[in-house]
């Protein structure tokens, strides 16, 4: 029961100028998770800046996760960041019910959390060229083409080889054109 993406993504790269929309609200929520993230290292432990800083990523997750189906180049990040999820819900949850973290430690645990699945979201997301891409320039001219290929397969027959011909002779400069009647 797929939602008929994973097939769509099986390619390697995703065309991050296909819906500009879609790519501002994920760079928008990317950025407020790296000022969450900022801020956090940037201080004691918070932890309101922690349910911030994780409930971003939740919200970042939900608008990029079929990137991270099964079928994909993501498969195994996918399936790290659904652990990642449900342990963090967890102590979610738990502060929730009692109003409050039960120490420093679990407000810490929650952040180590939070920056792996960061940290994985952004590897996955580049697995599909979406933050920048890496590759050759256009070749201008025949000659920046051709030098893609191996160049010797284009060049004369009597070059090949050391500058000799079939016969293992090396030719003379008249040999192969036209003989003039006199």
């Amino acid at each position: 029961m797929g939602t008929g993406i994973e097939e769509s993504i099986i390619r390697r790269e995703v065309d991050s100028h296909s819906s500009a929309l879609t790519n501002r609200s994920i760079k928008d929520l990317l950025d407020i998770n790296s000022r969450d993230g900022y801020d956090l290292l940037a201080s004691k432990p918070n932890p309101t800046i922690s349910l911030r800083f994780f409930s971003g990523l939740i919200q970042s997750y939900q608008r990029v996760k079929d990137l991270f189906n099964p079928k994909t180049v993501n498969e195994k990040i996918g399936n790290k960041l659904i652990e990642l999820n449900n342990e963090g819900y967890t102590i979610i949850l738990r502060m929730r019910k009692t109003g409050k973290f039960k120490s420093i430690d679990e407000i810490e645990e929650l952040n180590r959390i939070s920056f792996f699945m960061q940290n994985l979201m952004i590897t996955g997301l580049q697995n599909l060229n979406y933050f920048f891409r890496i590759g050759t320039k256009e070749p201008k001219g025949i000659d920046e083409a051709l030098k893609i290929f191996d160049r010797a397969i284009w060049k004369p027959k009597h070059v090949l080889g050391g500058g000799k011909n079939d016969t293992g002779k090396v030719p003379s400069k008249h040999e192969g054109q036209p003989k003039i009647s006199t």
